[in-house]
């Protein structure tokens, strides 16, 4: 144990030392380079839990140089000031960063929160809306800061203080968290600056098609909405799209109207093309042409050679070809089908959204359901002992993750136990998870309560069940929750005897 706490401290030293070059030439004051040094050690104490429990994080050497280089070559001076109210500590009311410069209050989350908004490596997501791109990439930038700040404000280097603070309540973190594990976080973080047709190309290698495609179609709706709240004008555009998207997709799906339409405009690309043949044919017809055309024309925009004219038309009959030759494709029965598809897809992604009601808690509903459907995939692919293990992290971590009025276990009961459920019957099968009945329904309803613990270590979790029918959930000596049962079914364990959930 002692020489555990030695390398701990020893690996601290480093960073430790690191910063405090860093901070010699800063013009900090000694109380906010003291806030720097302590921040460091909270971070230290906290990130091996913080590891274990959130699984996709970047690794401690990554974290730590980040912080480095923030504070190195983008934080030119901090201000430390008192909060108005005591209240405003747990909201960091007054808190900002002006021109690189952090105002902050005098503790370790409030100048964490403050230096992440200094950082540059942000995500820039290109989408075919700009507009929408920027908000993406918003919503993804601010659930990182909230994420990365998670640290300290949800662990203290002995427990983990998943439900005492709100910051998880809002989108932009929600749609992060979700992300990363959908993701992982190094795919997420090495695709920062990238487009929303590669993010979905990623997708598609680790999901079925139509799964990615749900993911790329409700990031980018979350995106649109939180792009009108911030900037009501887009709206009106979005209006005018959606009118022009409604007849397309009218005019579309009228097969036959929409197959006259164009072959008649084709007849007339053909016939135009055929008559400029007779021009550019015969010498005397091209001249006739020309001073006829020219005759009709303003002098400022007259041809002044026969040549020039004849380059003209030429242009003219190339681009009549191209169009005979588009229309032509699109008569073609599969690129009708295609186009239809297209704009059909295109015409339901954007009437779905309530633009007067902004309907944002339906789409973060169908985030959820979507992140669940990812990690069910994620989890009938798992071989490893170790990817057993991490999922049944990550999905206590969901179920415990609060979301304004309820936590996700609370609010998704029933598509988190379908999950879940799946985990526990293929650690099972695999024989990663301790079996403790035959029967699949009471051997779940036995690991549910792991799911509902906040024990850091669930390798040193124990479970027992007793012959009056009590389960008692242990973190190593020390019970950690107790419950009465009517009668436990087909158990396969002995009676008054702790077992460890993984074998």
């Amino acid at each position: 144990m002692f020489l555990e706490r030695e390398k701990l401290i020893a690996r601290f030293k480093d960073y430790s030392k690191e910063l405090e070059k860093i901070l010699i030439d800063k013009p900090y004051s000694k109380t906010a380079k003291n806030l720097l040094l302590n921040m460091f050690y909270k971070i230290e104490n906290s990130f091996e839990d913080y590891k274990k429990i959130k699984v996709e994080v970047p690794t401690k050497k990554e974290f730590m140089q980040e912080l480095i280089d923030i504070i190195y070559k983008n934080c030119k001076d901090i201000e430390i000031i008192k909060p108005t109210l005591e209240t405003d500590i747990l909201d960091n009311n007054d808190c900002k960063v002006i021109e690189n410069k952090v105002i902050t209050y005098q503790n370790e989350l409030s100048i964490l929160e403050q230096l992440y908004k200094l950082n540059t490596n942000k995500f820039n997501i290109k989408m075919p809306n700009e507009a929408m791109g920027e908000a993406l990439s918003d919503i993804l930038n601010n659930g990182e800061e909230i994420n990365k700040s998670e640290i300290i404000r949800d662990f203290d280097g002995w427990s983990w203080n998943a439900l005492e603070n709100g910051k998880h309540k809002d989108t932009s973190s929600l749609i992060y968290t979700g992300m990363t594990f959908i993701l992982g976080y190094n795919t997420l973080n090495n695709n920062k600056k990238t487009s929303i047709e590669e993010i979905e190309n990623i997708l598609k290698e680790k999901y079925k098609p139509t799964l990615s495609e749900k993911i790329i179609k409700n990031i980018s709706q979350i995106a649109l909405l939180e792009c009108i709240k911030k900037n009501p004008e887009e709206k009106k555009n979005i209006i005018k799209l959606k009118e022009k998207l409604k007849e397309e997709y009218e005019f579309i799906s009228n097969k036959k109207k929409y197959i006259d339409i164009i072959s008649n405009e084709k007849k007339k690309c053909i016939i135009e093309s055929e008559k400029i043949d007779k021009y550019i044919n015969n010498d005397l017809l091209l001249k006739k042409e020309y001073i006829k055309q020219n005759s009709k024309l303003p002098q400022e925009k007259r041809v002044f050679s026969l040549s020039d004219f004849s380059e003209k038309i030429q242009k003219q009959k190339n681009e009549l070809q191209e169009k005979i030759e588009e229309l032509t494709e699109k008569m073609k029965p599969n690129n009708y089908i295609k186009e239809k598809t297209n704009i059909e897809k295109e015409y339901t992604f954007y009437n779905e959204i309530d633009l007067e009601k902004n309907n944002i808690d339906d789409f973060i509903d169908e985030f959820i359901s979507i992140l669940l459907k990812a990690l069910t995939e994620q989890i009938n692919k798992a071989t490893l002992k170790k990817e057993i293990i991490e999922k049944l992290y990550i999905l206590r971590y969901l179920n415990l993750l609060d979301t304004g009025n309820a936590t996700i276990g609370q609010k998704y009961k029933k598509q988190l136990n379908k999950t879940q459920k799946n985990l526990i019957t293929i650690g099972c099968n695999q024989k990663t998870l301790t079996i403790f009945s035959q029967d699949v329904e009471e051997n779940y309803t036995i690991y549910k309560n792991i799911f509902e613990t906040r024990i850091i270590d669930l390798e040193s979790v124990y479970v027992e069940v007793t012959k009056d029918n009590k389960l008692k959930i242990y973190d190593d000596e020390a019970i950690e929750k107790e419950e009465d049962y009517n009668k436990f079914k087909d158990l396969i364990i002995k009676y008054n005897k702790r077992y460890k959930i993984f074998i």
